[in-house]
């Protein structure tokens, strides 16, 4: 069943489910628009394009401590609290699904898996073009087609379409019915345009790119030292990527702690001993194209990228990340 709720209700809706959860939506934060905790729904933006960071930073964070350690007893910190998760876009959305892959795969990882389990999500499909490195739509899409609780799409200045995608959202919308309507012809006529018209200025042949890298490039150096020579070695890339997931383990005398590392840091395959294996910034640069775009797929059979466009729009030196695996596609 799909229904359509104003944004009066919405905001009424978010406020009931803040009651019992804690409340993840975006917010205005100086300049840019990211996600934070929100105590007050009239804090809440409805019209951003995308948030600077993914939503990840609220399931796998940049620094947490997984085990507290005492003088008798060593603890496993897993956070278990109930959260809700509104206006996350489809490219964040879907990067959570691609690490699910990766958490759950051999020995399950509670941290993650928890904060997963026990968080609502409300997924905000985009019904323009977010910004103009997006190539969503060559990937998952625009709109989410699964692995949500609730998707919202903007249909007009007050109004939204929403529909469930699992029993949890469709209990939450039950037992809020007298906030939702039907929609009518005009209206689901909207909505299905919304989602089937495709809205990037940016498109990729996905499959050729596969294709492609499976044959050939690999071996290809003075292509790869070209097109990264003007990386920083920053890790933006890394950082801002919805499915970015790599991350490195230390201890201290209070506790073990993950944090985030990045590929293209020279110490991330550090050996014991000091040797690196990837000592070259090229090097680097290749795993994560290949990680990214085919090993990952290899693996789980499901794509990494989610075009959400963030690596270039981010990226301090320049690099277009779409040009390389557009050429990569082109042969």
């Amino acid at each position: 069943m799909m229904y359509k709720i104003s944004k009066n209700k919405l905001m009424e809706l978010l406020k009931r489910l803040g009651k019992e959860n804690k409340l993840i939506a975006p917010v205005k934060l100086e300049k840019d628009v990211e996600f934070a905790y929100v105590e007050n729904v009239e804090d809440i933006i409805f019209d951003f394009g995308n948030t600077v960071k993914p939503a990840k930073d609220f399931f796998l964070p940049q620094s947490e401590s997984i085990l507290l350690f005492t003088k008798d007893q060593i603890r496993a910190n897993i956070k278990k609290e109930k959260r809700v998760l509104f206006g996350i876009r489809t490219c964040d959305l879907y990067g959570l699904r691609a690490m699910d892959f990766v958490f759950k795969d051999t020995v399950e990882d509670n941290y993650y898996l928890e904060k997963r389990k026990n968080t609502i999500i409300i997924v905000y499909g985009c019904s323009n073009n977010c910004n103009d490195n997006a190539f969503c739509d060559s990937f998952f899409g625009h709109t989410a087609k699964d692995n949500f609780d609730i998707q919202v799409i903007n249909i007009d200045k007050d109004n939204f379409f929403v529909e469930f995608g699992s029993d949890v959202g469709k209990s939450i919308i039950e037992k809020n019915i007298s906030l939702f309507a039907k929609l009518n012809k005009e209206e689901l006529y909207k909505v299905d345009k919304i989602k089937n018209t495709k809205i990037n200025k940016k498109t990729l042949n996905k499959d050729l790119l596969f294709d492609n890298l499976n044959k050939k490039r690999f071996g290809h150096v003075d292509y790869w030292k070209e097109i990264s020579k003007t990386c920083l070695r920053c890790g933006a890339c890394t950082y801002l990527c919805p499915s970015c997931f790599c991350n490195n383990i230390f201890d201290n005398s209070e506790s073990r702690i993950r944090r985030w590392d990045s590929c293209m840091f020279r110490g991330f395959t550090r050996q014991a001993g000091g040797f690196i294996p990837r000592e070259d910034l090229f090097k680097r640069f290749r795993q994560r194209i290949y990680h990214k775009y085919k090993w990952h797929k290899d693996r789980y059979g499901i794509d990494m990228c989610t075009g959400c466009g963030r690596c270039i729009s981010y990226c301090p030196g320049l690099i277009d990340y779409f040009r390389i695996i557009e050429e990569i596609s082109n042969g």
